[in-house]
């Protein structure tokens, strides 16, 4: 008599053990994508909320200085005029330091312009974000530029030093006292909080 091995019929063959991981694998690189960029979406809307808690750390400020805006460095590490950091000013109204760092703010200053720090722009300006010192002494509800008013939704009061979350060829903007705004090529990869406090990577 013949004894069948039943215990050899939940086992699973080589071909099927490669066939299973073969398809976890295509499973893995098709899902890896999509959670790449959820993650990315995850750490600009971080950063968005940074910015809108500056918003608020503002808001504060200006309601114990009557409305206008602080006098502070624009960037810290290459002034010699002392004057005060802009995280410096608003901690207290921000509570918490760490509100001015963007998750993005990975690599030194020297890896985007020459004669920069070898540290990040959190480590060496206390701040992610740069203030338009344009804006220093002046009030929030006043005459910005010479010709003309300006609404609030149009002030850019800070924004990201560098386009930490999207490469672009957008290298700098300008924003004189006629609040024009100069631009190299088309915004989008900054992150700019506006005087009345609402964020977006657009400029206008």
């Amino acid at each position: 008599m013949r004894f069948k091995n039943y215990r050899n019929k939940n086992r699973f063959t080589l071909i099927e053990l490669l066939v299973v991981i073969s398809i976890i694998g295509i499973l893995a690189a098709m899902l890896l994508p999509a959670l790449n960029k959820a993650r990315k979406r995850a750490r600009l809307s971080h950063c968005v909320s940074n910015l809108k808690q500056i918003g608020a750390a503002f808001t504060g400020y200006l309601d114990d200085y009557a409305g206008t805006f602080p006098d502070a460095a624009q960037k810290p590490s290459l002034e010699l005029n002392y004057l005060p950091r802009i995280v410096d000013l608003l901690e207290k109204y921000a509570g918490s330091r760490n509100v001015f760092k963007c998750n993005e703010d990975v690599r030194p200053e020297s890896d985007y312009s020459t004669d920069s720090p070898d540290k990040t722009f959190f480590e060496a300006e206390g701040s992610s974000y740069e203030y338009s010192t344009r804006l220093a002494g002046r009030k929030l509800k006043g005459t910005f530029g010479r010709h003309h008013t300006r609404s609030s939704a149009e002030i850019i009061v800070m924004f990201d030093y560098e386009c930490f979350h999207k490469s672009s060829n957008l290298i700098n903007f300008l924003q004189d006292e006629e609040d024009t705004i100069q631009v190299s090529s088309k915004g989008g990869s900054k992150n700019y909080l506006f005087a009345d406090w609402h964020v977006t990577d657009k400029l206008f």
